[in-house]
């Protein structure tokens, strides 16, 4: 199921406007204005600063109707700006260590290197945006601790929107990882405490503002309300998949892209058997499959062969760039391909790699 981003209407300039050529574009004011038989997210706003803003001041004539309905998504005066995302989930700040083996054989092991970094399905998609070229804001809860104002510090280096990652009282979520030589990794999550669940405080105008919204299930009730919203504006959601509870496939019945991971597949079955019970959702599906790429329901995309340092947080990077295609506007094998390509390289590194990385590859391959 292919959702296309509506394309803000364009009004000409060209000349001065008068009332009969601001009509032609005017809706009622808290209604959705036409322009070309496209209908697109619109707003009242002052025309002159709008105009002004636009470089076109010196065309409104004295007397011109100083109201209208003006696009609100940022295309309609910047063309070339980046597509957002908005990333809704739970963040973590992660301890990560390698180890010469895991399991250990002993009750003390050394550890070669220890770092901090962020975890988190919806933060680490929202780094991959940034770093592919896109735009990403965070919309979360963390508590009045040093974790969460670290992780809000990560987030901020990468030029993270944070303004919605909320402080509430309670503890921030952590993740103790050890990794193997091999690469990979476990997992020891700490999902915090004493924060509300609560998601109504989300305003409708930072869901409207997106192109495309990143959800994970570990915050269901931020997920849902966000999903909802955007449904009402035909806006991509892409679920990030990996916990398998009846919350969480609740949570998948809102979006319009799900994409689960392998260890769920073999909980139901196998690739094709999860592939269906989640289109049989109404939604488009695909499974991540590690260093074999990735299947749909379409076909697969395979992997590239990359040596492994670190793969924690590859599944993540492959939604936000999953995530990010999405919002320009471009198909889901475009998609998946990108994903695979910004995953395989953040495996090889051990970090978030940047676009014209993942162009090199894509281009090579």
């Amino acid at each position: 199921m292919h959702h296309p981003r509506l394309r803000p209407a364009r009004i000409d300039f060209g000349a001065a406007l008068d009332e009969r050529q601001l009509a032609r574009h005017r809706g009622t004011r808290g209604e959705p204005a036409r322009c070309g038989g496209v209908s697109d997210r619109w707003q009242w706003t002052d025309l002159s600063r709008f105009l002004a803003a636009t470089g076109h001041g010196s065309r409104v004539e004295s007397g011109t109707l100083q109201t209208f309905a003006a696009c609100t998504h940022p295309l309609a005066a910047m063309p070339d700006r980046p597509a957002h995302v908005l990333c809704v989930g739970m963040g973590f700040l992660d301890t990560r260590l390698c180890v010469e083996r895991f399991p250990p054989k002993q009750r003390r092991e050394p550890a070669s290197k220890r770092w901090d970094a962020l975890g988190g399905p919806a933060t680490v998609g929202a780094v991959a945006v940034m770093r592919l070229g896109g735009a990403a804001s965070f919309w979360g809860r963390r508590g009045d601790d040093p974790p969460g104002e670290r992780i809000a510090e990560l987030l901020l280096d990468e030029g993270v929107d944070v303004a919605g990652y909320r402080v509430f009282p309670g503890t921030t979520p952590t993740c103790e990882v050890f990794i193997r030589p091999d690469g990979e990794r476990f997992l020891f999550p700490y999902y915090g405490d004493g924060i509300p669940a609560q998601a109504d405080w989300i305003p409708d105008e930072a869901i409207d503002a997106a192109d495309a919204v990143l959800m994970d299930g570990r915050w269901a009730e931020g997920a849902v309300r966000v999903a909802q919203r955007a449904a009402l504006r035909d806006i991509p959601v892409v679920h990030d998949f990996d916990q398998d509870r009846p919350e969480i496939w609740d949570v998948a019945r809102h979006a319009t892209h799900v994409i689960a991971d392998e260890d769920l597949a073999k909980a139901h079955g196998g690739v094709g058997s999860l592939l269906a019970k989640i289109e049989r959702l109404g939604v488009w599906g695909a499974v991540t499959l590690g260093e074999r790429g990735a299947a749909f329901s379409g076909g697969r995309v395979p992997a590239y062969p990359v040596e492994v340092l670190d793969s924690t947080g590859a599944g993540d990077v492959f939604h936000g760039a999953f995530a990010l295609t999405m919002a320009q506007g471009r198909g889901e094998l475009d998609a998946v391909q990108f994903g695979c390509a910004a995953g395989a390289l953040h495996c090889q590194f051990g970090r978030v790699p940047n676009l014209a990385e993942v162009d090199q590859l894509l281009h090579r391959s």
